[in-house]
């Protein structure tokens, strides 16, 4: 098809310009040639009257009227003459030879009306002139001027044919076209014959190319009859010879490149076999490194495990203070043992990805608290303040792993003290967002020690760095607390930074995402802080500020002094006005030397204004000033601000017990819950460590649970064969069975309907160890060193029935009320509303008013557990902030059954939940006008 398009226009190209020329041509010689004709035709009948004339101006002149007759007969013989006719000088007919004019001429008189006329028709021509009485005139001057100055004897007046003419025309067209057909005829011939060849050897090129194409390098072409194109056929066969010398020579190239590509190969090869033998020898140098951390923080831990337990132990017993100083410097070096391999373990989990985090309740203000109780007699030893300011809007209470954010505060305030000389060390911890139950803190701390340069700022967050200035290297250390910080900072869903300048301090910060434990909220009874209006005294700003939000958070009323005068000033102006200080609080700190002084102004104020007061002071001056107070009623309390033994101190609880009361606060400092009762549990320990089994022993009777001890796997298949235990806890690492086989052991011979919990006691770090425990039949484990909340909090996971008195009554204890528990509790409502009573009352009424509809919807759900959880909690959550105690008792039994699974017990505990909802809905039926008149803010209280 391509072939014939081609041919195609080779002929419309070599034809097209012989056809419009040759056109052109013919259309000039037949107009041409007509126009010759014309005048010729023209020029013949003017000269016939040019030639009657004179004869006819002789006849005319003699009036010889016969001769005018036989000269017209003459010339009618004449070519192509139709007629003759001769007037007179009236325009009478004188002489006549041949027909008349055709009748399609204009009469006589009007053609004669004109010196000179030409008259045509279809078929003839009429010719007419005046004859003249001037025998002389020229001819020519007669035919083309009249004139008028002669007589004018008469008109002659020839008609003639011009058939001769039009076949004179026909002739000459018909003769052109055929020789103009007969050229594009010829031309035709030979543009088809060179369009052929210029095809074929197209063609030809073309099958050539696409041979060539294929690989057929030995091809050639030849044109036939075209020698114009003969250099074109030598340049191509020229260049396919190349084409097929270049692919020999390619081919031999590619042979030889595909010889030193195996020859490659085989190298490489040799050298995957290396890497892999390399890759096995790195996999089991990983393993052996694995293997050993492990052994060794197993090897480590387990004795730490015994020292700290028992350290801790050692602690709640009566010793002397000499005696107390050796126990907490023994906790402090194993403390600090263990700091340094939790480091070296972190950093080794962290290089290798296996860092995991916990994901337990915590106390936030207590870890805080905590590191900076640990650290104190390292920054009293350097005379340094420490506080924390825990702002009152921060959720303490939180869901995250208290180990390691523990972990990060001791890194950065340790490294506050270390490169401080003077000043105080400040940890802040503010609320940045919250998000559901989700919260975003930063926690800060801020020194005044050497700082730090922007280059070396840089550089911080590096392994093993510590910067390069000698002042910061003199300081020691491994340099890994800040890198595994920031990875732990990373994981939380936080970050880390710094703020520092050289010479003036620096603050080191960190942020992280936890969730709220709405379960565990701190609620302080406000009845242990009546009418006990609180002074603070402190020459620390932040210091007393510190105490500030303490007192707020457990809204106590309190003021400010920063000089004792001042303090003693007020005093005095609150008594005389009935209404008294209760307690005031006496910061002591480095800067005080005058202590006659300040024993001066105790007394005063414990004697003259009535005031208990409580002395805040160091550790390391902790026997000094307690020789001093002997005299006094004045309590003591060392430093680092704690918030519990505070409130505790402030209690009205005499001060003979408030010694006691230090050491467990939550027993009568905070609202009373549901109490967890686990006399009833059966506990299995096995450890062949009779150190650490001693000690889980030990923490489990403080707890009240029954506990067995057993030193092997063996022992531990054969009691619980015998006996039915609710728990164990197992050792990882024993002789003959360890605690995995026998783990096994135990699964395999107990019911398919009875599922004991085993719980790993284990001193391995490594992610993947933890794993391999809960994929060999483990339900979860524990970390050594234990202590009492890490048992607490495993046991209530894995045994939820401690929640109840007995077995027997479970049912009843879950859903039964307590009999001190009122329907409705204003007081307390206006307590869990921060002290504003407009505030309880609106809540109130909220919550009575959308009663019907939560009570509706948790009907409606009552199928769907998920969704009833849903609805409980949303009820639950709006009765921890109003006065609703038997409410809010039912709410939390129901959605913590539902959260349980334990299906059996969710039916009559809801039952019992919406007889309350219906007693409250009457009772504020009943109420409602008269609870909303009595406890209408007065127009006093309003203003």
């Amino acid at each position: 098809m391509q072939h014939q398009k081609v041919r195609f226009k080779i002929f419309s190209a070599s034809l097209l310009p012989t056809v419009l020329l040759s056109s052109i041509l013919c259309f000039y010689l037949i107009n041409t040639r007509n126009n010759e004709l014309d005048q010729l035709f023209l020029a013949q009948n003017f000269s016939l009257i040019e030639t009657l004339t004179p004869a006819s101006q002789t006849y005319l002149a003699n009036n010889q009227q016969a001769a005018l007759q036989s000269l017209v007969a003459r010339t009618l013989e004449k070519p192509n003459v139709r007629s003759i006719l001769i007037y007179d000088q009236s325009k009478h007919l004188l002489a006549q030879a041949g027909p008349a004019p055709s009748s399609s001429h204009p009469n006589a008189a009007d053609r004669l009306s004109q010196s000179k006329n030409i008259a045509k028709t279809s078929s003839s021509i009429l010719f007419s002139q005046p004859i003249s009485a001037d025998p002389w005139i020229n001819s020519n001057q007669a035919s083309n001027e009249a004139q008028p100055q002669n007589q004018k004897l008469g008109w002659i007046e020839i008609e003639s044919y011009t058939l001769q003419n039009s076949l004179e025309k026909y002739k000459l067209f018909s003769i052109t076209c055929i020789s103009m057909l007969l050229t594009w005829f010829i031309h035709a011939l030979i543009a088809f014959r060179a369009s052929n060849r210029a095809s074929d050897s197209m063609q030809s090129m073309y099958h050539a190319i696409i041979a060539i194409k294929e690989g057929k390098l030995n091809v050639r072409v030849k044109f036939q009859g075209i020698k114009e194109l003969k250099k074109l056929e030598l340049e191509f066969n020229a260049m396919s010879r190349s084409i097929r010398a270049a692919h020999h020579d390619l081919q031999l190239d590619v042979e030889q490149a595909s010889e030193n590509v195996r020859e490659t190969l085989e190298t490489i090869e040799i050298q995957n076999i290396e890497l892999d033998m390399a890759r096995k020898e790195a996999l089991e140098a990983s393993r052996i490194k694995s293997e050993f951390l492990a052994n060794m923080s197993h090897e480590i831990r387990t004795p730490l495990n015994g020292i700290i337990g028992f350290t801790k132990l050692l602690v709640k017993s009566n010793l002397t203070p000499r005696q107390q100083d050796h126990v907490n410097t023994i906790h402090k070096s194993s403390g600090g043992l263990l700091a340094i391999i939790n480091d070296i373990l972190d950093f080794s989990k962290i290089e290798a990805g296996k860092l995991e985090l916990d994901h337990t309740p915590l106390n936030l203000r207590e870890v805080v608290e905590e590191v900076l109780t640990i650290l104190s007699p390292l920054a009293q030893e350097k005379k340094l303040e420490q506080i924390a300011i825990i702002y009152s809007d921060v959720p303490v209470n939180l869901i995250g792993d208290p180990l390691r954010l523990k972990q990060i505060i001791t890194n950065l305030v340790n490294n506050a003290i270390k490169f401080t000389e003077q000043g105080s060390i400040i940890v802040r911890v503010m609320l940045e967002d919250q998000r559901d139950h989700q919260v975003y803190i930063r926690v800060s701390v801020n020194d005044s020690g050497i700082g730090l340069s922007q280059a070396e700022q840089k550089d911080l967050f590096q392994a093993f760095n510590q910067g390069k200035s000698p002042n910061v290297k003199q300081y020691g250390g491994s340099g890994l607390g800040l890198v595994i910080s920031k990875h732990l900072t990373e994981q939380m869903g936080g970050g880390i930074g710094l703020e520092s300048k050289l010479g003036i301090g620096s603050t080191f910060w960190f942020t992280f995402r936890a969730e709220r434990d709405s379960d565990n909220e701190e609620l302080i009874d406000p009845k242990i802080f009546q009418h006990n209006r609180v002074a603070i005294f402190d020459c620390n700003e932040l210091v007393r500020l510190s105490l500030s939000h303490i007192l707020q958070k457990a809204q106590i009323q309190h003021q400010q002094f920063s000089d004792l005068t001042a303090l003693c000033d007020a005093l005095e102006t609150a008594s005389q006005s009935n209404q008294p200080y209760g307690t005031a609080l006496i910061g002591i700190n480095h800067s005080h030397e005058n202590n006659s002084v300040l024993l001066k102004s105790i007394h005063k104020i414990e004697k003259k204004y009535n005031c208990r007061t409580i002395v805040l002071t160091n550790t390391s001056d902790q026997t000094h000033f307690q020789t001093l107070l002997e005299q006094s009623s004045s309590a003591y309390l060392t430093k680092p601000i704690q918030f519990k033994k505070i409130l505790v101190a402030l209690s009205n609880t005499p001060l003979s017990t408030q010694t006691e009361n230090l050491k467990h606060p939550e027993k009568f400092l905070y609202l009373a819950a549901p109490q967890k009762s686990m006399y009833k549990i059966k506990v299995l320990a096995v450890d062949d460590n009779a150190t650490n089994l001693k000690l889980i022993c030990a923490l489990l009777d403080e707890m009240n649970i029954k506990v067995v001890g057993c030193d092997s796997g063996q022992k531990a298949i054969e009691l619980h064969e015998k006996n039915n235990y609710d728990l164990i806890l197992m050792d990882v690492r024993m002789p003959i069975l360890d605690g995995i086989e026998t783990t096994q052991l135990i699964r395999k011979s107990e019911p398919q309907s009875v599922h004991v919990p085993i719980i790993a006691v284990t001193a391995h770090a490594m992610a993947n160890e933890k794993r391999n425990l809960l994929s060999q039949g483990m339900d979860d484990y524990v970390t050594k060193p234990i202590n009492e909340k890490l048992l607490s909090h495993i046991i209530n996971k894995w045994i939820p029935d401690t929640e109840e008195a007995s077995t027997s009554e479970s049912l009843s204890a879950v859903i039964s009320l307590p009999q001190n528990l009122a329907l409705v509790d204003i007081t307390e409502g206006i307590r869990l509303a921060g002290g504003k009573k407009e505030l309880a009352v609106e809540m109130l009424v909220m919550l009575f008013d959308g009663l019907e509809a939560d009570k509706n919807a948790i009907i409606e759900s009552s199928s769907d557990p998920q969704r009833l959880l849903d609805k409980v909690h949303h009820l639950h959550g709006a009765t921890r902030y109003c006065g609703v105690p038997q409410l809010k008792f039912h709410a939390h039994n129901v959605e913590t059954l539902l959260k349980l699974g334990q299906q059996e017990k969710i039916e009559p505990a809801l039952e019992a939940f919406l007889e309350v909802i219906d007693k409250s809905q009457k009772w504020w039926q009943s109420n409602r006008l008269t609870f909303t008149e009595e406890h209408s803010p007065s127009p006093l209280e309003t203003s």
